[in-house]
């Protein structure tokens, strides 16, 4: 019986050393449960604060990046427009191009024919003109020719008769 009297003494003298050691862990273990709470509740607090900033920041640039993405599609819209005005200028441009350079083919077509017709016109008349040229210079050199061949006959003919009447009208003459 005495052992295990001794045996249960000593049981519960373990067990009360055994509660004491472990409620003093747990007193322990709380007070670093409350101090880790307190360390928790401060970092919730604090990175919410962040939170909320980077949230704030977030918002900004999104609001910024769709501000920026309106501006461009705004400004890609106009140059669009632009362009495709551009475009149906330089289309319509282009199609009055072809008809002035087929109307331009035509009528280089018809001055370069009037230009050759012209040209062989201007030549006839300066082959006539020339041939004309030739046939008066022909012709005053023949009269020439021949007037001078009527005077020298009309001189020779004057002097036959002088020759015959010896003094009478040598002054009359010249």
């Amino acid at each position: 019986d005495e052992s295990i009297r001794r045996a249960k003494a000593e049981a519960e003298k373990q067990e009360m050393s055994d509660s004491k050691t472990s409620d003093q862990k747990i007193q322990r273990l709380q007070t670093e449960i409350d101090l880790l709470q307190v360390q928790l509740n401060s970092y919730i607090t604090e990175h919410r604060e962040v939170e909320a900033d980077l949230r704030a920041k977030k918002y900004k640039v999104e609001n910024e990046v769709d501000n920026w993405i309106q501006k461009y599609d705004q400004d890609l819209g106009e140059r669009q427009d632009e362009y495709e005005e551009i475009d149906m200028i330089y289309t319509e441009e282009k199609k009055q191009l072809l008809e002035l350079e087929e109307r331009f083919a035509a009528l280089e077509k018809e001055y370069l024919s009037i230009m050759e017709e012209r040209r062989v016109a201007r030549e006839k008349r300066d082959r006539a003109q020339r041939d004309l040229n030739r046939v008066v210079k022909a012709a005053t050199t023949i009269q020439a020719f021949w007037r001078s061949y009527k005077v020298r006959k009309a001189l020779n003919k004057k002097k036959k008769k002088k020759g015959g009447k010896k003094g009478k009208g040598k002054g009359k003459g010249k």
